[in-house]
C-alpha cells in the first residue's frame, strides 16, 4: 500500500509457479479458442491457421477468429512462413501447459486429426509422413502408425536416404512390439536397410533377431535370413565365410525358385569370386544374378549386379564389355528411379570411355554421374565420381575443374570417413599440385599418404 507518499509492504504476496499462472490464462479461454491451442500444441508449437483448424475440426472463419483471441490473450504470436503465410507459434512453456491440462481423449483426438492432416498433405515429403506417424501412435492408433511409417520408409528409400527409411522401419518395430511380435519380413527390411546406409550395429541387430527364432519361420524367411547372413559376412570383408554361407543355402533357395533371393545369392559369390580374383567367374555370376534379378522384376537388383559385371569387365581389361554391362545396369537403374544406382551406372560408363581413349565422352558423363549423385543426395558416389573427373580433367588439361573436383572428392570423403578412398584422392591432388610447381600443396598431400602407408 502507499503511506505517506511511499509503496510499502504491508504483507508479501506468495508468487505464483508460472506453470499455474499460465494455466489460468488457458483455462479462461472459451471452448473454440481452447480446440486451437491444443491443434497447435499437438502440431509442435507452431501451424498455419489452415492445418490449426482442421485439428481443431472449425471452418476457417471461426478458426481465424479464434487465432486472433488467442494473439490478444498471449497465447500465440502472429509470425509468417517462407511463404508470407500466417503462422502461430506458441511458447514451449504454454504447449506443456495446454498438453497437460488437456483430457487425454481430447488430447488423442487432436492428435489422430493432426496425424490425419498431416498425412494428407505430405505430398510425397517423407518427412511430413514421419510427423504423421508419430501423431498416430500419440493417439494410440498404432497400426495407422505402422502403415504410415512404413509408406515414409519407402519414399525415403526413393529419395536416395536410405538411413531416414531405416528410421522409419526401426519405429514400425517399437509400435509392431507394443501391439505383438515383430514380422520377420520387417527386421529383413530393417536388415536391408542398414546394410545400404552404413547402420552395421543395425543390421547385426535385425539379423541377430532373425536367427533367434530361425526355426519358427517359414521357408521363404528361414532362406531371406540366410541370404543376409552370407551379405553380412561379405560385408564385414570375409568372402569365404560369405561363399560357404551362400552356397550351404543356395539349394534350397532353388528349390523354393525365389528368383529375388537367387539373384541375392548369386551376387554373394559373385562378390566373394571377385575379392578372390576369379573375375572371369565373377562376370558369369553377376549376369546370373542380373538374369534373376529380371525374372523379379527388381530392377534395382538388376542394376546393382551389372555394375559389379562392368566393374569386373574393366579389372580385366575388357572396357567394351564393361561399357555394354554399364549402359544396361543404366536402364535398370532408370528403371527403378534409383538416382544413385544411375550415378554409379554413368560412372562405369564413364570408365569404359576413358579406357578406350574417348576422354570427351567419359568427361560428359562423369559429369553426369556428379549431377545425378548430388539429385540422389548421395556424397559418397558424388565423392567417387569427382574423383574420376578430377583425373580425367587432368588428363585433358582443365586443371581448374580438375582441382576444383579433386577437392571437392576429397572433403566429402573425409566428411564421410573413407579412409581409404581419401589417399587415392589426395595422391591423385598432390600429382596435379607437383605438375603445376605448387610444391608445398604437394608435399602437404604426398606426405599424409606416405605416413599412413609408413603406418
Amino acid at each position: 500500500m502507499r503511506h505517506e507518499g511511499k509503496w510499502q509492504v504491508v504483507r508479501p504476496i506468495p508468487a505464483l509457479p508460472l506453470g499455474e499462472v499460465l494455466g489460468q490464462r488457458v483455462s479462461g479461454l472459451d471452448e473454440q479458442s481452447r480446440a486451437l491451442a491444443l491443434g497447435v500444441a499437438v502440431l509442435g508449437g507452431e501451424a498455419v491457421a489452415s492445418a490449426a483448424g482442421a485439428v481443431a475440426e472449425l471452418d476457417a472463419s471461426l478458426a481465424g477468429a479464434a487465432l486472433r483471441r488467442l494473439v490478444r490473450a498471449g497465447v500465440l504470436e502472429e509470425r509468417y512462413d517462407r511463404e508470407g503465410r500466417a503462422a502461430y507459434a506458441m511458447h514451449d512453456r504454454f504447449r506443456d501447459v495446454v498438453l497437460a491440462g488437456a483430457p487425454e481423449r481430447e488430447r488423442a483426438r487432436a492428435y489422430l486429426a493432426a496425424g490425419r492432416h498431416l498425412r494428407g498433405t505430405a505430398e510425397g515429403d517423407f518427412r511430413v509422413l514421419f510427423e504423421a506417424a508419430d501423431h498416430f501412435a500419440r493417439a494410440r492408433e498404432l497400426r495407422l502408425a505402422i502403415r504410415t511409417a512404413a509408406e515414409a520408409a519407402k519414399l525415403a528409400e526413393k529419395s536416395g536416404r536410405p538411413d531416414q527409411a531405416a528410421t522409419a522401419v526401426a519405429l514400425e518395430i517399437g509400435w509392431q512390439r507394443s501391439l505383438g511380435e515383430v514380422p520377420a519380413s520387417t527386421w529383413l527390411r530393417r536388415f536391408d536397410l542398414c546394410l545400404l546406409a552404413g547402420i552395421k550395429e543395425g543390421a547385426d541387430e535385425a539379423l541377430n533377431a532373425l536367427l533367434a527364432r530361425l526355426g519358427a519361420l517359414d521357408a521363404a524367411a528361414r532362406v531371406a535370413t540366410l541370404v543376409r547372413k552370407a551379405r553380412l559376412a561379405l560385408d564385414r570383408g570375409e568372402a569365404e565365410a560369405a561363399r560357404r554361407e551362400a552356397e550351404q543355402v543356395l539349394e534350397e533357395a532353388t528349390a523354393l525358385g525365389d528368383a529375388r533371393l537367387l539373384s541375392e545369392l548369386t551376387w554373394v559369390l559373385a562378390r566373394a569370386d571377385e575379392v578372390y580374383g576369379h573375375l572371369d567367374r565373377a562376370i558369369l555370376s553377376f549376369e546370373s544374378a542380373a538374369g534373376f534379378a529380371e525374372r523379379a522384376c527388381d530392377a534395382r537388383l538388376e542394376a546393382r549386379a551389372w555394375l559389379g559385371a562392368s566393374l569386373s569387365a574393366i579389372f580385366l581389361g575388357k572396357a567394351g564389355q564393361a561399357g555394354g554391362y554399364a549402359e544396361r545396369a543404366l536402364r535398370a537403374a532408370r528403371a527403378a528411379r534409383d538416382p544413385v544406382a544411375m550415378s554409379e551406372s554413368l560412372r562405369c560408363i564413364g570408365n569404359s570411355a576413358r579406357e578406350t581413349g574417348d576422354i570427351q565422352r567419359a568427361l560428359r558423363v562423369y559429369r553426369r554421374a556428379v549431377r545425378a549423385a548430388r539429385d540422389g543426395g548421395s556424397p559418397e558416389s558424388e565423392a567417387k565420381a569427382l574423383n574420376n573427373l578430377g583425373t580425367v580433367c587432368h588428363w585433358a588439361g582443365l586443371i581448374p575443374e580438375a582441382v576444383s573436383a579433386l577437392q571437392r572428392s576429397l572433403t566429402l570423403k573425409e566428411r564421410l570417413g573413407l579412409s581409404a578412398s581419401v589417399l587415392l584422392t589426395r595422391n591423385n591432388l598432390g600429382g596435379i599440385y607437383l605438375s603445376l610447381g605448387r610444391f608445398d600443396e604437394a608435399e602437404r598431400e604426398l606426405s599424409a599418404v606416405m605416413q599412413v602407408a609408413r603406418r
